[in-house]
């Protein structure tokens, strides 16, 4: 749920990073089958009162999100993470 001090983004880009301790190779495309659960997370939806919904887009769909971007994958991480960055896009291209 979101606080006062929450940013809320009407009109979204994201990126994602993925990081990892150790060297094996990964295809970027088996990767994106884990952000789905994380764009969902991020959108409200005015008919669910959904604890887990953090609600700083108002949903994961083309009419809210600009762009989509996957950055790099970078090796040797100190742990597995998943970066995720959200601004505010300035317009449709």
């Amino acid at each position: 749920a979101l606080d006062g001090n929450s940013p809320r983004f009407e009109r979204f880009s994201i990126a994602f990073t993925f990081k990892f301790a150790d060297r094996r190779l990964r295809d970027r495309d088996n990767l994106v089958a884990r952000l789905k659960p994380l764009m969902d997370v991020l959108g409200t939806d005015p008919k669910e009162q959904t604890p887990w919904k953090i609600g700083i887009v108002p949903d994961d769909s083309d009419a809210y999100l600009v762009d989509f971007i996957i950055r790099r994958t970078v090796y040797g991480a100190q742990r597995e993470e998943t970066l995720i960055e959200i601004w505010e896009a300035q317009n449709d291209s």
